[in-house]
């Protein structure tokens, strides 16, 4: 009988353990980092990344011309989570954020991020969860939740966050005048922007 108590002790230290691990440490949504994989999937990556950057940058030009009859045409960009998460690791600059190893989870109308938070001197994994949608012709993102490993934040860093992403849409668009964003559509693993130019 007292075997079985050891056994039984042991048994719920272990899953206890494990589950406190889990809690500090969950796993990476999206599978594993970018830096992470093999060079020739990198490679691929940023092949399709920089076609959606050029496909954006031709509709951006479009929208920029100016002349006697600006005609208005309809655009519709999509971009994968993969092509998502190659531009975010090739293009932002994480030196001045307290978040590194940022990627993007695409879910049904959701759009999650996932990183590293420096707290202390320690990497805490952190967590945003929120809607992306179309807003007075932008893109306007919505934090419903912030968790740093696994626990909720408080409230004035969401509020921190909320401005740093908000702030980081309107310089990203900032440019685009003669574009207006409509529409907006998550779906697992894909976002489309429909909208129109002139």
């Amino acid at each position: 009988m007292k075997r079985f108590s050891y056994f039984t002790i042991l048994v719920v230290l272990l899953v206890a353990g494990l589950a406190i691990y889990r809690t500090v440490f969950p796993p990476r949504p999206g599978g594993a980092a970018f830096s992470q994989l093999p060079p020739q999937t990198q490679q691929k990556r940023r092949v399709e990344a920089q076609n959606l950057v050029e496909n954006i940058e031709k509709i951006a030009r479009e929208a920029r011309q100016k002349g006697p009859n600006p005609t208005k045409k309809t655009f519709v960009v999509t971009a994968t989570q993969e092509q998502l998460n190659t531009l975010l690791q090739d293009r932002l600059r994480t030196e001045k954020f307290p978040i590194s190893d940022l990627s993007v989870t695409l879910l049904e109308d959701r759009l999650n991020l996932q990183g590293n938070a420096k707290y202390s001197g320690i990497d805490w994994p952190a967590t945003i969860s929120g809607t992306l949608r179309a807003q007075n012709g932008a893109l306007s993102y919505q934090i419903d939740s912030l968790a740093v490993s696994g626990l909720p934040a408080p409230a004035k860093l969401r509020e921190k966050a909320q401005s740093a992403i908000q702030n980081g849409l309107q310089k990203a668009f900032a440019n685009q005048n003669g574009a207006r964003i409509d529409a907006v559509e998550i779906v697992p693993g894909k976002l489309t922007v429909r909208g129109q130019t002139g």
